[in-house]
């Protein structure tokens, strides 16, 4: 380290002000500033931070001349820096440093220390740990599940839970390893879930013929990469028992899969902990075993401490390529695991390599060294996520209706266009969250719709697709025309935030038929909805999504609202439909109402019912003023 350096940056009280908030009370922007003169380090004495600082400079094309001082500025962003807590307290738990050096040159590094040293108390992060298959590995993974257990309140439960009907016995180190298909009787003890990618048949898996022999004894070379590394895992874990769907559901016995659909809320919710193979896109993938990853490159610093003594942090180049974004993974762009994920209550991730394994329960996130994942997005973060509390009233814990509401569009938002192998299980495969929600809302009088809520139907009617796959609606029933279930693109809600006033709309009558009547949020044969409202005809370009009057010619002055297609594949691409008014457009703002739905498009079929084609939005907001009043059944 140059003298420069050591003066203007690593004196305590300067090397404190890296860590201010990222904006003072006077609103202008915190950190260290200072001034180093133009000149390149002596290559025999080379200073890190000099050499990091040119590094900046020549990225950004600065011209250095000769005595002329460039100004530099450095400040970090720490774990919790936008906590509550953050703004009372000088934080040190610093995670990035960015280095501003000239007119426009910027750096980025994440911060790790190293286990033991002076600065570890003040830096979480360690230098990641690629490694997930080893006894150092195994060995974090168990002290994450004792320290949740036995520390944090909101992830406990009083005691052992019933077992699912079937469970994988993978045995103890007491007992020996042996494997084996156990019907548990209604057993109570801790058992494990595997949450991952099938991708491909699997030969080995429960039928009726086989349930006898598997019964007695699995061979564990027979079966796929991901699951032989699931049962490593859950006995290195000290659990004796492990649920995995393909072996623990009778695949060939749709008597025996639709029980244990109807029982997924519960095995996810009670498992000790769901190991999730994040990075394999297929079951014969596995995801223990790793290839080789190279070293990064670390650069090392000062870090004064509190205390003023001095320690090391390693500085990583940061980039979007080393942050581990899990809506990369494979398992999550699969509609099933979806909802494994957001019911679990602990999760040991297995993510792609070289990123380090990670843990996420209700309380905690943890990384076997390195940066925790990236979950901005809340479907990630699991159900408690989604759900917002009550602001006042005696029970502040449990979500208002409201917010019930909410967070229903939010999973919808985020579910919704995932892929499954059969489109019929579109609403089975989230039959188990909406079983949670229905659980918390605490009423036997809302009734569930094939995906929407009876408390607000009409609200639940003004979804449209956004960017509808080709072939959204694929042949074969598994929902009404008029529930988001039908569309297999990712469905947008115009009113989450507030309630739509109907507009001479009213909803005379809602049936749905189940196939199982002792499931009511699983797989159902069909549906119909009784409504009454103002309707309109209208010329429908599809391919530009625009609504026009049919009783005027000239193309560009009969614009009436914009118009979103269910599915790309909708034919002809001009055609006549009706609108149906859902929403009063004098009660949104004259700014979103384009964009707003505020009604369906249905077309007409041979038996006089209708069928949803897509949404609008309204351009002409009194065009609806001389509409035709009717009862409509869309189907």
């Amino acid at each position: 380290m140059c003298r420069d350096c050591q003066n203007a940056v690593f004196s305590p009280p300067k090397f404190s002000s890296i860590f201010a908030s990222h904006l003072t009370k006077e609103g202008s922007e915190a950190g260290l500033y200072y001034l180093m003169s133009a000149k390149e380090p002596p290559p025999q004495q080379e200073c890190t931070l000099c050499a990091l600082i040119l590094r900046t400079l020549r990225r950004s094309n600065f011209k250095l001349d000769a005595g002329v001082d460039v100004p530099i500025r450095l400040y970090g962003s720490t774990l919790d820096a936008d906590s509550d807590e953050a703004s009372d307290r000088e934080s040190r738990d610093l995670s990035m440093i960015y280095l501003d050096a000239g007119s426009n040159g910027r750096s980025a590094y994440s911060v790790q220390a190293l286990e033991g040293s002076k600065a570890a108390d003040h830096i979480t992060t360690r230098i990641p740990r690629p490694e997930v298959n080893s006894g150092t590995a195994f060995g974090v993974a168990r002290s994450w599940l004792v320290q949740c257990t036995e520390q944090h309140g909101s992830c406990t439960s009083e005691s052992a839970p019933s077992l699912p009907r079937r469970v994988v016995n993978v045995g103890t180190k007491q007992s020996g390893f042996h494997l084996q298909l156990y019907d548990t009787n209604g057993e109570t003890a801790r058992y494990a879930t595997l949450s991952y990618c099938w991708g491909v048949e699997q030969p080995a898996k429960s039928t009726k013929a086989r349930l006898a022999e598997y019964s007695q004894h699995i061979e564990l070379n027979s079966l796929p990469k991901t699951i032989q590394d699931a049962i490593k895992v859950t006995r290195e874990l000290g659990i004796q028992y492990l649920w995995i769907d393909s072996l623990c559901i009778i695949q060939d016995s749709a008597e025996d899969k639709a029980a244990e659909i109807s029982r997924m809320r519960q095995i996810y919710k009670d498992s000790t902990l769901t190991i999730l193979a994040a990075a394999a896109s297929n079951a014969n993938e596995g995801f223990l075993d790793r290839p080789p990853s190279n070293e990064p490159s670390y650069y090392e610093l000062p870090f004064i401490c509190p205390d003023g003594s001095q320690g090391t942090m390693l500085l990583r180049p940061w980039s979007t390529d080393t942050d581990y974004d899990p809506v990369q993974d494979p398992v999550n762009t699969r509609a099933w695991i979806f909802q494994e994920r957001l019911l679990s209550k602990r999760l040991l991730i297995y993510p792609p390599a070289p990123h380090p394994l990670q843990w996420q329960c209700q309380s905690e996130q943890f990384a076997n060294g390195g940066p925790l994942c990236n979950i901005e997005n809340a479907s990630l973060q699991g159900l408690a996520s989604l759900l917002e509390k009550q602001s006042d009233g005696a029970d502040r814990d449990k979500p208002s209706s409201a917010a019930l509401l909410r967070s229903w569009t939010k999973i919808l938002f985020n579910y919704s266009d995932r892929n499954m192998s059969d489109p019929r299980d579109k609403l089975p495969a989230i039959a188990g969250v909406a079983e949670e929600l229905h659980v918390l809302w605490g009423s036997s009088d809302i009734m569930y719709y094939a995906g929407l809520w009876s408390c607000e139907l009409i609200r639940g009617l003004l979804w449209k697709v956004f960017n509808p796959k080709i072939g959204a609606r694929r042949p074969g029933y598994r929902a009404p025309s008029w529930s988001w279930a039908s569309s297999n693109g990712q469905v947008v809600h115009s009113f989450t935030e507030t309630d739509p006033v109907p507009y001479h709309f009213e909803i005379l009558g809602c049936n749905v038929t189940l196939r199982d009547p002792s499931f009511p949020f699983g797989e159902i044969q069909d549906g119909v909805l009784r409504v009454s409202g103002v309707t309109k005809e209208a010329q429908w370009l599809v391919r530009r999504g625009r609504l026009l009057d049919p009783g005027i010619l000239d193309a560009e002055e009969v614009l009436v609202g914009l118009a979103y297609p269910d599915d790309q594949e909708l034919q002809p691409s001009r055609q006549r439909v009706l609108c149906l008014l859902i929403a009063d457009p004098a009660k949104c703002s004259s700014t979103s109402t384009p964009y707003h739905v505020l009604g369906l498009v249905l077309s007409r079929k041979p038996d006089g019912t209708y069928e949803r084609v897509g949404a609008f939005g309204l351009h002409k907001r009194d065009w609806f003023e001389d509409g035709k009043h009717e009862v409509l059944k869309i189907v």
